[in-house]
C-alpha cells in the first residue's frame, strides 16, 4: 500500500495541470503515507510474488484437489459437510446425514457443532452418553413411569404393563384390518379393547375381586389408569411395593392367558390363574434381594 502511494505521488509530477489537480485531489483523500509506513506492510518482493501470473499447472492442481482433502478448521473435509444420500444409500447412512442436517439446523452453523461435540468429550459422562442424551427423542415425563418400571418386578411384566397403559397392546379392536373375530376370547360377550380386556370383562372382574381380596385392597378400580393413580411411586417399604409389584404381574398374567387361548387354545380357570398368581408372587418376594432374572417364574 504504501509503495502504491509514492507512486502516486511521483505519478502528479509528471503529468498535465489539469489531471495534476484530480490527482492531487485524490492524493488528498488517501491515508496518510507516513501512517501507512509506520504500520507493518509488504515488501516490494512479497509484492510482486502477488502479482505474478498463476500458471496453469498451479491451477489445475488447486482444482483437482478432493473435497474429501484440505480439512478446515475444525477438521472436517468439505466432503462431510456438504454430503448427500442417494436413494440406493444405506438406512444407516441416511440416519447419520438426517442428523447432521439436524445438528447444524439446531447449532446454526459447522462450527457451533464442533463445539459442542468438544463439550461431550470433555463432559464427566461418556461421549456415546452425551450424545445420546441429546440425541434421543423427549417427550413430557409421566407420573406413573415408577410405578411400572418397579425395580422388584420382572422385565416382561413392566413391558407388558407399560404397553397396556399405553393403549398399544395388539389387542382385537387394534387388529380389525385383518377381519378376525374380536369377540373377548374369555366372556364371549363383547369386543375385545383395553378397557374391557383388565377390567370390564366378568371373567377378569372375578380374578381381580380374588387378588384385591387377598391383597386387602379396597379401592375401587375401573381401568389401568385409575388403578396407578392409587399407588404411591417412588416410595421403598414393602407395603408400597407389593401393590406396584403385584399390578404388573396381573396384567402380564391375563394377557398371557389371553395369547394362550388363542394361539394354544387351552384356557385357565379364574382359582388356577389366581393360585400362579400367588406363587409368582410369593417366589418374586423372596427373589428379589437376589437375581430375579436368572430364573423363569412362568415356566
Amino acid at each position: 500500500m504504501a509503495f502504491l502511494l509514492l507512486q502516486s505521488k511521483k505519478l502528479v509530477k509528471n503529468v498535465p495541470s489539469s489531471i495534476s489537480s484530480s490527482l492531487e485531489l485524490l492524493y488528498t483523500l488517501l491515508p496518510d503515507v507516513n501512517v501507512v509506513q509506520s504500520s507493518p506492510c509488504f515488501g516490494d518482493d512479497f509484492l510482486s510474488l502477488l502479482l505474478a501470473p498463476v500458471s496453469i499447472d498451479i491451477k489445475k492442481a488447486l482444482f483437482s484437489i478432493g473435497n474429501d482433502k484440505a480439512p478446515g478448521p475444525d477438521g472436517f473435509s468439505s466432503l462431510f459437510w456438504n454430503a448427500g444420500f442417494k436413494k440406493s444409500s444405506s438406512p444407516l447412512w441416511k440416519s447419520i446425514l438426517f442428523l447432521k442436517d439436524q445438528l447444524v439446523q439446531e447449532c446454526e452453523g459447522h462450527s457451533q457443532v464442533i463445539s459442542m461435540m468438544q463439550n461431550w468429550q470433555n463432559n464427566a459422562n461418556s461421549y456415546t452418553a452425551n450424545a445420546f442424551e441429546h440425541l434421543r427423542p423427549k417427550g413430557t415425563p409421566v407420573s406413573w413411569r415408577k410405578i411400572v418400571w418397579e425395580h422388584w418386578s420382572l422385565p416382561r411384566c413392566n413391558f407388558v404393563l407399560w404397553l397396556a397403559l399405553l393403549g398399544k397392546l395388539k389387542t382385537k379392536d387394534r387388529l380389525a384390518y385383518a377381519q378376525l373375530d374380536t369377540c373377548c376370547v374369555f366372556c364371549s360377550q363383547t369386543d375385545e379393547s383395553h378397557a374391557h380386556l383388565f377390567f370390564a370383562c366378568t371373567w377378569i372382574s372375578t380374578l381381580w375381586g380374588k387378588i384385591k381380596s387377598w391383597l386387602r385392597l379396597n379401592r375401587h378400580m375401573n381401568s389401568l389408569c385409575s388403578a396407578v393413580r392409587g399407588l404411591k411411586a417412588g416410595e421403598k417399604s414393602l407395603e408400597t411395593r407389593m401393590p406396584r409389584l403385584s399390578l404388573g404381574l396381573v396384567v402380564y398374567l391375563i394377557w398371557k392367558e389371553r395369547n394362550m387361548r388363542i394361539f394354544e387354545h387351552t384356557a385357565t380357570s379364574v382359582d388356577l390363574l389366581f393360585r400362579q398368581f400367588q406363587i409368582t408372587f410369593y417366589t418374586i418376594l423372596y427373589f428379589h434381594d437376589k437375581n430375579p432374572y436368572a430364573f423363569n417364574v412362568y415356566d
